[in-house]
C-alpha cells in the first residue's frame, strides 16, 4: 500500500486518512504526529450494520502498523450519532481547541454546496508495540 493519503474509498462522504497529522493548524500544533481520520461516513441506508466500526478498526490497524500510538478525528458537535460511536470505540476529547471545519461538495448537476461544522477533535491512544 502507498502513503496514508492513498487510503480512501472513492465515493463522496466515505473516508480517508489524509495525512499523518491533523488538518487544522491549531490542533496539529497541539497534537503533532497524530494521524487524522477524515471524512468518515456511512450512507444512511447502510447505517447500524457495523460498517462504521469496521472502517475505523481497519484504519486504526493501519495507523498502528505505521508505528503511531494514537489516532484522532474531528467530529461536529451536532453529530450525536457519530460521537456515540466514537465514544464506544474509545475516542475521547483531546483537549485541542474547538474549530470550524469548512467543506464543499459538488452535486451531479455540477452545483457546488458549501458547509461548515463546529467540531472538536477526539483521540484514541494505545500502547506502542516497539
Amino acid at each position: 500500500m502507498g502513503s496514508a493519503a492513498d487510503v480512501r474509498i472513492a465515493s463522496p462522504g466515505d473516508l480517508s486518512l489524509e495525512r499523518e497529522l491533523p488538518r487544522n493548524a491549531a490542533v496539529a500544533a497541539q497534537l503533532p504526529r497524530c494521524p487524522e481520520l477524515f471524512n468518515l461516513g456511512v450512507r444512511e441506508a447502510l447505517r447500524s450494520q457495523g460498517i462504521g466500526w469496521l472502517l475505523v478498526a481497519a484504519l486504526e490497524d493501519l495507523v498502528r502498523a505505521r508505528g503511531h500510538a494514537q489516532i484522532g478525528l474531528g467530529v461536529a458537535f451536532e453529530n450525536v450519532r457519530a460521537r456515540e460511536l466514537y465514544a464506544r470505540l474509545g475516542y475521547r476529547e483531546s483537549g485541542a481547541p474547538e474549530y470550524v471545519d469548512r467543506w464543499r461538495t459538488v452535486d451531479p448537476s455540477g452545483a457546488e454546496h458549501r458547509f461548515e461544522d463546529h467540531c472538536s477533535f477526539l483521540m484514541k491512544s494505545w500502547a506502542r508495540a516497539d
